[in-house]
């Protein structure tokens, strides 16, 4: 005698069956992540012999491959992809913005860009004001649209103003001025 199974057997076996294909599909829309974190960390030097800003970009490559495939609607894997420094170029123009003390825009140039394992480094260049680094403007929205708690450190060197200044960037967060207080001077009468 053959056994039909009930109904409702059958409405959990699709039931369970059907979350799986969508827990499946949502792993595979998903970035893969290697890392339980999410951070970048960017160096801002000041190039007092050419004025400019030097502009380095540290960041996980499965994000960024992530974010341009996104925005390429292609897959877009940064060691392989001819187009990768392109789509990172434009992608950070978007989420990188440079302000002088006048509130004026400062272009970005791209340099290039480079892949070591599981890590990305653009290279970006920056006219710099007569001020150097003192009291630029600065919003870096880099990965916010990818996951909550993402956060982005910004390094500046300025020879001019002595010690490095830090900046660190989370969403919600707008622009940001980095200032370097001034050089402490020793007080009269002391040696």
């Amino acid at each position: 005698m053959k056994t039909v199974p009930r109904a409702g057997t059958r409405r959990a076996f699709f039931g369970i069956h059907s979350l799986a294909l969508l827990t499946w599909s949502a792993w595979r829309t998903a970035p893969a992540r290697a890392h339980k974190f999410s951070f970048s960390n960017t160096q801002v030097d000041y190039n007092l012999a050419t004025s400019s800003f030097e502009i380095t970009v540290r960041l996980f490559a499965d994000d960024l491959e992530f974010v341009l495939s996104r925005r390429a609607e292609n897959k877009v894997e940064v060691d392989r992809n001819l187009r990768a420094g392109a789509l990172a170029f434009s992608y950070l123009r978007e989420v990188l913005r440079l302000r002088g003390p006048d509130m004026r825009e400062i272009n970005l140039q791209w340099v290039g860009m480079e892949t070591k394992v599981d890590t990305v480094y653009c290279y970006l260049e920056a006219p710099a004001p007569e001020t150097g680094l003192q009291d630029m403007a600065i919003s870096f929205s880099l990965f916010f649209e990818l996951q909550r708690g993402q956060v982005n450190l910004m390094s500046f060197r300025d020879p001019v103003h002595g010690r490095p200044r830090d900046l660190m960037f989370r969403e919600g967060d707008r622009f940001k001025v980095v200032i370097f207080p001034e050089k402490e001077q020793p007080e009269s009468g002391n040696p």
